[in-house]
């Protein structure tokens, strides 16, 4: 039986009183500890899932959970924190840990102030390529995942990215190489989201980009696909166009 206004307003009124004391914070604190310990157990057992919570602990970078106005995630880069909302998945949350690890990585080995002074094209590029790495990353802890928890693989999916999963699981039958099969799911990821513009320029920034968590890229060029001459013939005019526009 529903409860009538009144019963509702009184329920409300004794549950905020009772999150006003000290024993129901530390409650809750104790009990979103339980669950990132969970998250971080499950992704312990993914090769690049411990990489990624390893990362985040070794650059000092606190994981809570909170109310966030993205309803999702969001990362408070002046006091090293991820934000999630309680609302979220664990497998969803394992995601943006994920995510967070790879952009903090990609800020911290990069120094983006050079990329300002590169053409609107190479802006766009670096762009697509940051979410590819990012994107190939997560597909392949979703793929080591795969067994243990399917969910994970599932959610990816049903994000989109069922192109990438498949290409970097395509890539895994014919090599056990996770640096090629990464490759090849950015290269996905990149012909899914920019498929204008020929992949051969800016291959700093691939290299710059796409790398593991000691540093070391991840990227093998030898996977690149070169564009036919033409395809070279389109792209420096259009190039030259945006410069004579002012990058529009």
């Amino acid at each position: 039986m529903p409860f009538s206004n009144d019963a509702s307003i009184k329920a409300l009124d004794f549950l905020n009183g009772r999150r006003g004391r000290p024993e129901y914070k530390v409650a809750a604190d104790t009990a979103q500890k339980a669950r990132l310990n969970r998250i971080q157990t499950m992704m312990r057992g993914s090769d690049i899932g411990k990489q990624c919570v390893d990362y985040l602990e070794k650059t000092g970078c606190e994981v809570v959970f909170e109310p966030t106005a993205q309803n999702i995630s969001g990362f408070d880069e002046m006091h090293r924190k991820l934000i999630m909302n309680p609302a979220i998945s664990e497998e969803g949350a394992a995601l943006c840990i994920i995510q967070a690890a790879c952009h903090r990585r990609q800020d911290r080995q990069n120094n983006w102030d050079m990329l300002a002074e590169e053409s609107p094209l190479d802006k766009s590029f670096f762009k697509i390529i940051r979410q590819a790495d990012v994107t190939a990353t997560q597909a392949l802890f979703a793929y080591e995942m795969k067994e243990k928890n399917p969910k994970v693989m599932e959610l990816f999916n049903a994000n989109g990215y069922k192109d990438v999963s498949d290409k970097l699981e395509e890539s895994m039958k014919e090599s056990p190489d996770k640096d090629i099969a990464r490759t090849k799911a950015v290269i996905q990821y990149y012909h899914n989201n920019d498929r204008k513009t020929p992949w051969m320029p800016a291959h700093i920034i691939r290299e710059s980009v796409c790398t593991n968590f000691n540093g070391r890229t991840y990227f093998d060029e030898r996977q690149v696909e070169r564009p036919p001459q033409n395809a070279w013939v389109d792209f420096l005019s259009t190039a030259m166009a945006m410069n004579r526009q002012g990058g529009r």
